[in-house]
């Protein structure tokens, strides 16, 4: 699967582990940061996380510790690198 779809993938896929308030689930991916997500992956330089409470470690971290460890070979190309 290509990076794009598997990013869309992994996100649907940690929304549904997520608890549930009044039927919605607490926690749900953006657009925004699946965009950040790709673009962590797929840059040339080393990211550094500079914020606190932007949401990077109850959703970016998570996704990406899961893209790590999965066998997806488009995000491994990108992991990779260097």
């Amino acid at each position: 699967m290509d990076l794009a779809p598997f990013i869309d993938t992994l996100a649907d896929n940690f929304t549904k582990y997520q608890r549930s308030i009044d039927g919605g689930y607490q926690i749900v991916p953006t657009a925004a940061q699946k965009a950040f997500l790709r673009k962590i992956i797929t840059a040339e330089e080393c990211l550094h996380f500079s914020e606190v409470g932007s949401g990077k470690t109850k959703v970016i971290l998570p996704l990406l510790c899961q893209m790590f460890l999965s066998n997806n070979a488009d995000a491994h190309k990108h992991l990779a690198r260097g």
